[in-house]
């Protein structure tokens, strides 16, 4: 039910949820991610946070399908204007991407695409505009960039605050423990599984990122 597109300068994971009568999309992280739509008449997209590697399929995603809706914090344009920055100090070539927003979020918000019933929850520390998109009939956790399969987001970006992620991952980790984590980055893995393996994520809960600077 879930495809997982790897793309972008990054190599970030975007996934498109199919449903009843369109498609869900989250952080369309390349143009690869269009193609994938074909099949698709109509969309919505969620934005996890408007870092570049997640949103630089978005121009192309608008522009080949129907979208009724994007979907993200209001502070996303922001935060991308940011990224921008630091995706040219790194040498990157990156073609701006049309933030074009119609729902912007404040927090928490509960959302109805296409059948599923979706948990928006702000989860600020690694950007300010973080939000993660749980599905609790599909048991399914977009987590973005808050929590990875061993690792944790990093909180050393502009924006990023080591006290506010650890507040998010303790928000998360109340979920229940057989969610299946779909990240940002990288293999997806059990939320359960994580509570029990990732060190970083141990730290974090134990308050304890602070004295944790290695990246």
């Amino acid at each position: 039910m879930v495809t997982r597109v790897v793309a972008g300068p990054l190599e970030a994971n975007s996934y498109i949820l199919r449903g009843d009568g369109g498609c869900v999309v989250v952080d369309p992280g390349g143009c690869d991610v269009a193609r994938v739509l074909e099949a698709c008449d109509r969309a919505s997209i969620l934005i996890t946070h408007g870092h570049f590697d997640h949103v630089a399929g978005l121009k192309c995603v608008l522009e080949s399908i129907n979208v009724e809706e994007v979907v993200a914090h209001r502070l996303v344009a922001e935060v991308y204007r940011e990224s921008l920055r630091l995706a040219s100090m790194w040498g990157l070539d990156v073609e701006e991407a049309s933030l074009s927003v119609t729902r912007a979020l404040e927090g928490d918000e509960d959302l109805s695409l296409y059948g599923f019933k979706v948990k928006a929850l702000y989860t600020p520390g690694h950007s300010p505009d973080h939000t993660v998109y749980y599905i609790p009939s599909l048991s399914i956790l977009f987590s973005g960039d808050l929590l990875f399969k061993g690792s944790i987001g990093r909180w050393d970006l502009p924006g990023g605050d080591a006290s506010l992620l650890e507040e998010s991952l303790k928000r998360v980790s109340r979920l229940p423990g057989d969610t299946r984590v779909l990240p940002g980055h990288g293999d997806d893995t059990v939320l359960g599984v994580e509570m029990r393996v990732n060190p970083l994520l141990q730290l974090a809960l134990k308050g304890m990122l602070e004295h944790y600077s290695t990246f």
